[in-house]
Parts: C-alpha cells; sequence; structure tokens
C-alpha cells in the first residue's frame, strides 16, 4: 500500500565500481522490500516497493462512519492519514514530524559512466579502463498513521474514525480493482461510505408536531459519490420516514424532525 510520504534530502556520499571486477545486477537491493534481489549489487532509481503498515497511534477525534454493506459485504478499507506536522522549505527535520509519526531511511542511486585511459599523455585506443560512479542521496520518509478497517461478513455496518481532512482512502473489494480517494472526514452531521460509488442516495426530513410554519422549508437533498456526509443526522437508515413518532410535551409543542436516508 501507497503512503504519503516526505522526503527531505539528508546527505551525499560517492562510491565508485570498476566495471572489469564486477558486472552490475540492477534491482532492488533493500531486503525489507516485497521485490527484494539478492542477486543485485545496484540500486536501481525507484525500484523498491515497500508496503508500510503502522496502525494508528494518534489521539485525534473520533466519529462514526457508516459503510453501506447492501451491494458489497466482504471489503476492506485503509485510512492513511498525513503526518502529522506538514514539511515545509527551511524546516529542521527534527521538528517536521511528532512522536506519532515513524521515520524511515533510504537511498536513492544515480550513476555517471566514465573512462580512464592507462597513458594519460598519449590516449590510445581501446587502452583504458571504463569505470562508473555511483552518487546517493539519504532521504528521510516520514510515515502516516493508517487505520485499517476490514468490513467482512459481520452485522456491525459503523466504525470509529478520526476526524481530520485530505484523508487518503484505498477501497479493496473482492473481484474489483482496488481504488483511491481522498476525503474530508467530518464532525458534523453523519458519514457514510458508498463502497465502488454503487449507490445514490436521497434524505427526507419530516416535522413532527409543532405549529404548521416549523415544517422543513426543504425537506429531500440528494447525494451520490464515494462519501457521503449528509450534514444532518440520520434517524432512519434506508428506511421510509414513519407516519407517527414518539416525542416528549416539549417537542410536541415545538416540533421535533426526524431525517432518514434510503437508495434510489
Amino acid at each position: 500500500m501507497n503512503k504519503q510520504i516526505l522526503i527531505a534530502v539528508i546527505t551525499l556520499s560517492l562510491i565508485t565500481f570498476y566495471s572489469c571486477k564486477n558486472d552490475p545486477i540492477y534491482g532492488c537491493i533493500d531486503p525489507n522490500a516485497t521485490n527484494f534481489n539478492p542477486e543485485a549489487n545496484i540500486m536501481q532509481d525507484s525500484t523498491c516497493i515497500k508496503i508500510f503498515t503502522q496502525s494508528i497511534t494518534r489521539n485525534f477525534n473520533k466519529t462514526y462512519m457508516k459503510f453501506d454493506k447492501k451491494k458489497y459485504s466482504n471489503a476492506r478499507y485503509f485510512f492513511i492519514y498525513k503526518p502529522s506536522i506538514t514539511w515545509r522549505p527551511g524546516m529542521i527535520i527534527e521538528n517536521r514530524k511528532s512522536a506519532n509519526d515513524t521515520t524511515y531511511k533510504i537511498k536513492k542511486y544515480t550513476e555517471s559512466r566514465n573512462k580512464a585511459y592507462r597513458n594519460a599523455t598519449k590516449k590510445v585506443k581501446g587502452d583504458f579502463d571504463e569505470n562508473t560512479t555511483y552518487s546517493y542521496n539519504y532521504y528521510e520518509i516520514i510515515e502516516a498513521d493508517t487505520l485499517v478497517i476490514n468490513l467482512n461478513n459481520d452485522s456491525n455496518n459503523s466504525r470509529r474514525v478520526f476526524i481530520d481532512d485530505n484523508v487518503k482512502v484505498i477501497e479493496e473489494i473482492n473481484g474489483l480493482k482496488s481504488k483511491e480517494y481522498f476525503i474530508d472526514i467530518l464532525d458534523e452531521g453523519s458519514n457514510l461510505i458508498n463502497p465502488a460509488s454503487y449507490f445514490k442516495y436521497k434524505t427526507e426530513t419530516a416535522q413532527y408536531g409543532g405549529p404548521e410554519w416549523a415544517a422543513p422549508s426543504q425537506n429531500i437533498k440528494y447525494y451520490k459519490g464515494f462519501y457521503i456526509n449528509t450534514n444532518d443526522e440520520i434517524d432512519f437508515w434506508f428506511k421510509k420516514l414513519p407516519s407517527s413518532v414518539s416525542v416528549t410535551e416539549f417537542e410536541k409543542k415545538i416540533g421535533t424532525r426526524r431525517t432518514n436516508i434510503i437508495r434510489y
């Protein structure tokens, strides 16, 4: 699973290999990568593939997220939260992450080929050694926190998630190609995940009791997409509004509202 990363160059070193001694074998030389090649001796730029699986450690506020499992009941979601502090140019590396973030260091290589004649004053054709110089940068990667939610076939449609903006979501559904979304998880109304953006929804708000003028002026709203925030708290999930509800004496005088959401 890909992570959002922030990169800063730490140091630069040079190493030189001579082709007459060792033939270069390009590939991933990082044993922690999924595509590690034990026979490779030269790191090819951006070759290694890593899947980070850090669990959530942050203390942000949470809210409830509802998952519509009517069509797809077996799915897995990765909610990837950005590092706690966003790096800015000039920021000291130690100050750009919090204790909750995890740091990794990697090398990325570039190469240059050179010819060195054995007799520098008399350059004879073919009388030279060819060498390759490999320069590498150390990069620091700050890993974001990840919340993993497995829906499976249980009856639990609601899960607690952290409130944040620009959250990367990776959706894995059996039989479908995985998808990526960026969403803002809000702490108001009701939140709903619509797997594969399959359904469309509408909400309806009704007034029970109270004077006529207290009735809502716009009682039907329409929604579509992967992440739905209704602004209103949902009282009846995927059920029609009832003809009557139980209210208190005070609610009977001033009126009370109920909101549902249905598929259409």
